[in-house]
């Protein structure tokens, strides 16, 4: 649908700063694992085509570390995208490709992976991390309240998007949805939240849809499994 947030004063509305803080720390502190799939649903002329992906997450250590490996159906490596980001400072990329997966040089982090509806920046949540946001509003995903931020990529960092807008949970302050902007401040893709897990006392998502626009074709993350070294897990 359009977005139609409801204005509202800006003394009513947290500071975007604040929320993506905030939305940062509800990340998971201790490391986890993440073993899931990623499906493209069928479309004219392609049939429905199936990957693996395998995320290592520490956002609690410093510097934090992201790692992305993407299987093919068959279990064996084709891609992976690594995330260090130290605290205060730039973030920093490492990439390889191939079986066996060997150092290669950073691809567009706009493009798509293996010809999905997804790209390295949607999986590694980039704009969580971007700077000088405004809160524009509020609305409803599924039912729930949500402040509404945008937020303009940094010129000194490689972005997929030249903006986004957030919808952040009210009561939790989780990432419920997003969209990537183009220049024109069109969105020419949305990432949408269909579920969440806890494990432990921490939240991660555990479904997720990710739509081109204006195509509406969509590539699904579904997790399968997920195990935290706080010893906590889920099936």
């Amino acid at each position: 649908r359009l977005f139609a947030a409801e204005p509202a004063a800006a003394t009513d509305l947290p500071p975007a700063g604040q929320l993506l803080r905030e939305v940062i720390e509800r990340l998971p502190r201790h490391p986890i694992r993440i073993d899931g799939d990623l499906r493209t649903a069928k479309r004219a002329g392609r049939p429905e085509r199936l990957f693996h992906i395998q995320i290592y997450l520490a956002y609690g250590s410093d510097p934090a570390t992201m790692r992305y490996t993407i299987q093919d159906a068959f279990g064996q490596e084709v891609e992976q995208l690594t995330i260090i980001r130290p605290s205060g400072g730039k973030p920093k990329f490492a990439f390889a490709h191939g079986s066996p997966l060997t150092e290669a040089p950073m691809p567009d982090m706009a493009a798509s992976i293996q010809g999905m509806d997804l790209s390295w920046s949607d999986l590694g949540l980039l704009f969580l991390w971007w700077a000088g946001g405004r809160t524009v509003g509020t609305d409803q995903v599924r039912g729930q309240d949500c402040y509404v931020i945008e937020v303009n990529a940094p010129q000194s960092e490689v972005a997929a998007y030249a903006a986004a807008r957030l919808w952040i949970d009210q009561k939790f302050h989780l990432l419920l949805q997003a969209e990537g902007l183009n220049a024109k401040g069109e969105a020419v893709r949305r990432l949408s939240v269909n579920s969440l897990k806890k494990i432990g006392d921490e939240w991660m998502l555990k479904d997720l849809d990710v739509i081109s626009l204006p195509s509406h074709e969509k590539t699904s993350l579904r997790v399968r499994d997920a195990v935290s070294k706080s010893g906590s897990g889920f099936p």
